[in-house]
């Protein structure tokens, strides 16, 4: 089988989406780890292997190999529409329907991106990666806000598939993406135990650490605020006369009479007129 030239893995980032990374090290990718396979992001990581997936169903004969190669080979949407449709009922057009959806989510085709998701698993439902198109289905209904569409397509992931705590990791995020911490805690916590082996156990240990913070910040009271006392407001202080007021002399206040208590002044008597005396005769 021809090998793609090998490229820099994309840097990872430090939260991952557990929807995007639907393929996660599994025994496939672990082999095109190995040996240096092209590895894209975002939605092409869920066709990682597809070409190794051959080889590991045991389909040996020169057709397949043929197949395999041309689909190596494949990089164009004109391409991989070519592949299919010469293969038609093969795990190979199921391969280049991935790849093709992962192209056409690159330039934005998102419709038809989730259309050929669809094809997958409507043609070719025995396809040993269409789990990863059923996971692929559901981010896509994620970024699109569709919570209850990609809740619907994760709960269609078998308890057996190799994504089945993937799956149940994706559906914890999506309750608390909607508030729910005490649903997302109840989804987490068995995941663990369901799948003891597993490659997404830190991941689920962040999410229940992440869950059980915001817990404890529920429960803790906020702190009771105790009001300053008041601040008693600065006395004013005297105003200073200016130099030219202070040289001018101060004029005694005009006194006034309180005429309530006054008493009323008496009239003067009458004058009486005094007649001279008369001379006795």
């Amino acid at each position: 089988m021809a090998k793609s030239p090998a490229q820099p893995h994309p840097e990872h980032p430090a939260t991952p989406d557990p929807l995007a990374a639907a393929l996660g090290p599994s025994p496939i990718e672990k082999f095109i780890d190995e040996h240096k396979v092209l590895i894209g992001g975002g939605l092409l990581a869920i066709v990682l292997g597809v070409s190794a997936a051959i080889w590991f169903s045991g389909t040996r004969d020169a057709t397949a190999l043929e197949s395999a190669q041309a689909f190596a080979k494949a990089t164009s949407l004109k391409e991989l529409d070519e592949l299919i449709a010469a293969n038609p009922d093969s795990d190979v057009a199921g391969n280049a329907l991935l790849r093709k959806a992962a192209l056409l989510e690159d330039e934005g085709k998102l419709d038809e991106a989730r259309a050929a998701l669809v094809e997958i698993r409507v043609k070719h439902p025995q396809h040993p990666l269409v789990d990863q198109a059923t996971m692929g289905l559901a981010r896509l209904a994620a970024n699109a806000n569709e919570l209850d569409k990609a809740e619907e397509f994760l709960s269609e992931i078998p308890t057996s598939s190799d994504l089945a705590a993937l799956a149940q990791l994706a559906m914890g995020d999506l309750a608390s993406r909607q508030g729910d911490l005490a649903k997302a805690k109840l989804i987490y916590e068995p995941i663990q135990a369901n799948y003891p082996v597993n490659p997404w156990s830190q991941e689920v240990e962040d999410r229940l650490q992440s869950v059980r913070l915001e817990e404890a910040k529920a429960k803790t009271p906020a702190p009771v605020a105790v009001a300053a006392p008041p601040v008693p407001a600065p006395a004013a202080a005297p105003a200073t006369p200016s130099p030219a007021a202070a040289s001018q002399p101060v004029q005694p206040a005009a006194k006034v009479e309180d005429k309530s208590t006054a008493k009323p002044q008496e009239k003067p008597a009458a004058k009486v007129e005094e007649k001279p005396a008369v001379a006795p005769k």
